[in-house]
């Protein structure tokens, strides 16, 4: 079954049926083969100068927003993922499908959805995991949830607005808060590293269980029911709700781990307390009002 539908006259129509389905019931979706062989290698060029100009904090960790940090002056495939037509139609999709219309029946406005904020994860071999266990068991920690809640031990001032984790269906659209589109720069596994998440829990009526969080402590993923990692090729997409409940499985290959995670909310909406300036990208032209 092919990853988009076309419309007629070869328009993308966004979700097909069986996205829709499993973006209802499970809260994610994989994109298979979303980035070219081209765009993988492009984005892994600039990613390699990015390193060797801006290394991150820590050898395990990755960059957030900031002056170093900020993928979208890495170059022009970074930007670009703002607006890939393979993603765009399907946020559009997941944010209430076609834009409003005015008076007249025209779209007042082109898309329903927003960058938030963008997180860049650049996990380092399992030497250094070995060596800093402490690490892996604070990053690898289920968060997230809708309804209730997956982590309501956030401080108040914390950076994110839980209230803007949510999952809903009305009248047969979605509405969702924060979106995180996942790409991934190499393979990942369900057990070597990578995103995990309990399948169904953007639905949740219940808070998740304390004993039940720390990903870091379960060997095998697989001996375990209710938590599924999700395994991907370089060059796939991973989009899922923040209601869902999510984690890192910690990482244990032997690649260096690759992840571009660009988070969207809605068009009126904002998750982060830190936010993109357009006078700080006015120099691109690859850039456009939209």
């Amino acid at each position: 079954m092919p990853e988009i539908e076309k419309e007629a006259g070869g328009s993308q129509a966004g979700l097909n049926t069986r996205q829709r389905y499993l973006f209802d019931t499970r809260g994610y979706i994989v994109i298979r083969g979303c980035l070219s062989v081209h765009e993988v290698e492009e984005l892994n060029r600039l990613f390699t100068e990015a390193e060797a100009a801006h290394p991150p904090p820590t050898e395990g960790h990755g960059w957030g927003k900031g002056p170093s940090g900020d993928a979208l002056h890495w170059g022009k495939p970074f930007r670009d993922l703002l607006d890939h037509p393979k993603v765009s139609p399907v946020l559009q999709d997941m944010y209430g499908g076609p834009p409003s219309t005015d008076g007249e029946g025209q779209p007042d406005r082109e898309v329903s959805f927003r960058i938030d904020h963008i997180n860049v994860h650049n996990w380092c071999r399992p030497s250094f995991i070995a060596q800093h266990p402490q690490y892996a068991a604070d990053c690898c920690t289920l968060h997230g949830g809708g309804k209730s809640g997956g982590t309501p031990d956030l401080p108040p001032n914390n950076e994110s607005a839980d209230n803007n984790q949510f999952f809903r269906v009305d009248e047969g659209r979605f509405s969702n808060g924060l979106i995180s589109v996942v790409f991934e720069l190499e393979d990942t596994t369900a057990n070597g590293g990578g995103f995990c998440c309990v399948p169904g829990s953007h639905k949740q009526n219940f808070p998740l269980p304390q004993d039940m969080r720390r990903v870091a402590d379960l060997p095998d993923l697989a001996d375990e029911e209710w938590l599924q990692g999700v395994p991907a090729e370089a060059g796939d997409c991973i989009v899922f709700t923040e209601a869902l409940i999510h984690s890192t499985v910690p990482w244990r290959l032997q690649t260096r781990r690759r992840t571009l995670f660009y988070k969207f909310s809605p068009r009126g909406g904002s998750n982060s307390k830190r936010y993109y300036n357009v006078e700080d990208y006015e120099q691109y032209p690859d850039l456009t009002d939209r």
